[in-house]
């Protein structure tokens, strides 16, 4: 059994990118919600901002691909990203994955 995660067989490219903008709109919808609850009063910056973002998003996506392989904009468009097994990722695989685009945005 491999470590790696098996490629997204079949799924457009388009598909794949509406996934991801719909997990970063998630987590700027709990950034959004935690604003008008006054949770996070002291982000002010827009740096801060998009570094809430990251971490929102690595909150939301690493335990979603590490125990079920989708994430919400995954789930909403249908498909899964897991091991050649067809299991999950697990944790380090899930975390790997999110670190190149999630890190990009610090």
């Amino acid at each position: 059994m491999s470590d790696e995660p098996a490629a997204p067989a079949g799924v457009p490219l388009w598909r794949r990118v509406v996934a991801r903008l719909l997990d970063y709109l998630t987590a700027v919808a709990i950034l959004f919600a935690l604003q008008v609850l006054r949770v996070t009063f002291w982000v002010d910056s827009t740096a801060a901002v998009i570094a809430l973002i990251a971490v929102i998003a690595a909150a939301v996506e690493i335990p979603y691909l590490a125990i079920r392989g989708q994430t919400p904009g995954k789930e909403l468009l249908r498909f899964k990203v897991v091991r050649d097994s067809g299991e999950p990722l697990g944790w380090r695989l899930a975390t790997t994955r999110w670190a190149l685009p999630g890190l990009s945005l610090l």
